[in-house]
Parts: structure tokens; sequence; C-alpha cells
């Protein structure tokens, strides 16, 4: 065999083995940028969790602090009403209690209203986070694979072509 045929032989052999080497490490880059990408959208709705959670402990420390000043509304009511000598349990003095009662009632009902919604906007934030990052793992994985499919048909091809031009020069043809 022709010196020449060799060198171009091993040459085309080694370009070969690179663009296999490359796109072997492209497509491991690209696996694990979606794996990050991943394990971060991970991150921020375990967080977006958290919020949520602490949303629901807040409106419930909320309305237990609304219950409780409406306890003490209605004791400075029932007092100042007793002190003016009214009874406490008839006529205007009971219907302003049972209003205070059903005032204070409606707040905690919009407070638990609202830390629900708060809530469920964490959680939804939390879903749409999750279902990123495993989309773009997925891609990653796809991209990944398509590399290695393309660096293969690349590899396949850089062979052929080497095969032929050692033929060539085999042949005479140079």
């Amino acid at each position: 065999m022709d010196p020449f045929s060799i060198i171009s032989g091993g040459l085309g052999l080694a370009k070969t083995g690179l663009d296999i080497f490359g796109s072997t490490i492209q497509a491991k880059g690209e696996r694990l940028a979606g794996k990050y990408q991943k394990q971060v959208a991970d991150s921020n709705a375990a967080v977006l969790d958290a919020q949520a959670d602490d949303a629901l402990d807040r409106g419930e420390k909320k309305s237990s602090q609304t219950m409780k000043n409406k306890l003490k509304v209605q004791a400075a009511q029932r007092a100042g009403t007793a002190a003016g000598g009214v009874d406490i349990n008839s006529g205007s003095a009971m219907a302003l209690t049972q209003e205070t009662e059903y005032l204070a009632q409606e707040d905690v009902n919009q407070i638990k209203a609202n830390a629900w919604q708060e809530m469920w906007g964490y959680r939804a934030q939390a879903s749409d986070m999750r279902f990123q990052g495993s989309f773009a793992e997925a891609t990653a994985r796809q991209n990944a694979a398509l590399t290695l499919l393309t660096g293969g048909s690349k590899a396949v091809g850089n062979a052929a072509s080497t095969a032929s031009n050692v033929y060539n020069i085999e042949r005479g043809g140079r």
C-alpha cells in the first residue's frame, strides 16, 4: 500500500473518530444542561410550594386574630351597654353583638378565600415550573439523540469518503 494512501486513510479515520467523539461530548453536554434546567425548575417549584403553605398559614393566623379581636370588641360592647344599664341579651344590644359576630365571620371568610387564592396561585406556578423542567429535560434528551445521530451520519460519510479516496489513490487516480 502506498504511503500516501496510509496517511490519507489514517487522517480520514482520525477525522471520523473526532467527529464521533465531538458528537458524544456535545450530546452529553445537552443532557446535562437539560438535567440542570430540571433541577433548577424543581427547586423553584419547591420554593413556590413553601410560599403556598405560608399563604395558608398566614390566612389561618389572620383569621384567628380577627376572631380574637371580635371577642374583644364584643366584650367592650357588652361592658359599655351593661354600664349604661341596658340588658345585653335583648334588643339593640343583642343585635349589635350579633352584627359584630356576622361582620367578623365575613372578614374571616374573605381572609381564608384570599389565602386559598394566593395558595392556588403558587401551586399553579409550581406545577408550571415542574412542567417546564420536565420539558427542558426531555427536549435536551431529544437534542442529544439527534446530535449523536447527526454525528454518526457524518462519521459514516467521512469513512465512506476516506475509503473512496484511498481506493482512488490505490488505483492510481490520485
